[in-house]
């Protein structure tokens, strides 16, 4: 299996709103119909931000000289390059981002509870252990 990047487009609300399953050693993101991920943000430019691996195997974003810029996380500071950890999202636009490679782990499945949380390990009920 080749290289896969992982971009997530997130909600207001930082849950995931889109998932895009990207083949090879970088991603183009942008506004512009030859990038690998589309975004509807009049505030994206056509060719905005890279996705690439550096000489470590990790994840960075570069920004590609766009107008708007790229932030890191919450952050207010436009950064040329970051440097990114599967977690923290990134934002170019009004749009969120969350990039992850295939290594990045999840969570073990849950059964939601009373409180609208996930108990990892429940089972549904009337469902018992194999």
């Amino acid at each position: 299996m080749g290289e896969v990047i992982w971009v997530e487009v997130l909600s207001r609300h930082r849950e995931v709103a889109a998932r895009h399953r990207c083949a090879g050693p970088e991603v183009q993101i942008g506004r512009g119909y030859g990038n690998d991920v589309v975004l509807d943000d009049p505030y994206v430019a056509a060719r905005h931000l890279k996705v690439m691996r550096d000489e470590t195997g990790t994840l960075v974003a570069i920004d590609l000289g766009s107008r708007n810029g790229l932030f890191a996380d919450a952050g207010r500071t436009r950064v040329e390059r970051v440097v990114l950890d599967g977690d923290r999202p990134i934002r170019i636009g009004r749009t969120d981002l969350r990039i992850r490679g295939p290594e990045h782990g999840v969570p073990p499945e849950g059964w939601p509870t009373a409180t609208g949380g996930l108990t990892a390990g429940a089972r549904a009920p009337g469902v018992v252990a194999a």
